[in-house]
């Protein structure tokens, strides 16, 4: 059941909202945000997938942003005319780290060539772009991380988000990149992330090792879309730059283990807490990549504590729903 009712809006109402481009649209992260945006904005959404997924109001759009150079006549770029968008919020991303290594060729092209110029074509018509990242792009000896902190990637997937920040930022055009921390969900959609992972693991009595000095501050799928929601918001009033979008509970992967395997009454002696260093020194992770909120506080963020969103996670708590509009940045 969807947590919202399939139902359309008015087309009047509809035919009233400026338009938003989502890449990446049909992904985990991705659906959670259309869910959200179309009370705002006529969401068109451009996915892979021979058959999108079926949430009301939203215009799909198939087009693989991989296939050819993103030049003047890719598909996209005619979107891009076509539509004029208030603002452009690419999700598209190879996210999962392990395929990044075994594929960097497709992997970098995905996570660093194409932003790099789809925000030098929105650059060109001064269309708002948003392009999400990660709180891996640091190294994770010196949290929390404040936007400004440099960046030193201990991974590819890292490696590849600090390069496209750093070449997109470097256009000089309406940019703001919203950096990402571990997400998690359950429940509402298939999807590859910790928590899904963990589900089926104990939900089959299979033993999981999680590591017990790793720290993140994590978000559920939906409190990361709203607050994307948000920062599409303040990028067309004119706030550039970096953003970090995170949890405000700092936790190490086998503490939210447990919590997880409370919630749902799974046996927490399945849960074999493990160092980082188990992986050898092949495998480097950053220990503590804890974003700093501060500036998206300010802004009007305001995450839920990780115990409501553990909670609530397959369903749109009602402080995000109910919550009022953001108040944007003076441009």
């Amino acid at each position: 059941m969807l947590p919202f009712p399939a139902q359309a809006l008015p087309e009047q109402a509809v035919a009233r909202q400026p338009t938003l481009l989502i890449t990446g649209a049909s992904g985990f992260l991705g659906r959670y945000v259309c869910h959200l945006a179309r009370s705002r904005y006529t969401v068109q959404g451009l996915t892979c997938r021979s058959v999108p997924p079926s949430i009301a109001a939203v215009q799909w759009h198939r087009c693989d942003l991989l296939v050819g150079e993103l030049d003047d006549r890719h598909p996209v770029v005619a979107l891009l005319n076509q539509l004029q968008p208030c603002a452009v919020l690419h999700l598209a991303a190879e996210a999962n780290t392990g395929r990044c290594d075994q594929d960097p060729h497709r992997s970098d092209r995905l996570n660093c060539q194409v932003p790099i110029a789809l925000a030098q074509h929105c650059g060109d018509r001064q269309i708002p772009f948003l392009f999400t990242s990660t709180g891996l792009v640091f190294a994770g000896n010196h949290a929390p991380y404040r936007e400004g902190d440099p960046v030193n990637p201990l991974m590819r997937y890292g490696h590849q988000k600090a390069a496209a920040e750093a070449a997109v930022l470097a256009l000089g055009s309406p940019v703001l990149i919203p950096r990402l921390p571990l997400l998690f969900g359950t429940g509402e959609w298939p999807a590859s992330n910790f928590m899904e992972h963990l589900d089926q693991a104990l939900a089959q009595g299979e033993p999981v090792n999680l590591f017990t000095d790793e720290y993140r501050t994590p978000l559920s799928g939906w409190t990361a879309a709203w607050g994307l929601v948000q920062a599409v918001g303040w990028a067309i009033a004119g706030q550039r730059g970096l953003v970090h979008l995170a949890g405000a509970d700092r936790i190490s992967r086998y503490d939210l283990g447990l919590r997880f395997a409370n919630w749902r009454g799974y046996d927490p002696s399945l849960l074999r807490p493990c160092p980082r260093s188990s992986l050898g020194p092949a495998n480097p992770r950053p220990a503590d990549t804890s974003l700093n909120i501060t500036l998206a506080r300010s802004l009007g963020y305001a995450p839920p504590s990780l115990d409501q969103q553990l909670t609530t996670c397959p369903y749109p708590p009602a402080l995000l729903v109910s919550s009022p509009r953001p108040r944007p940045p003076s441009p």
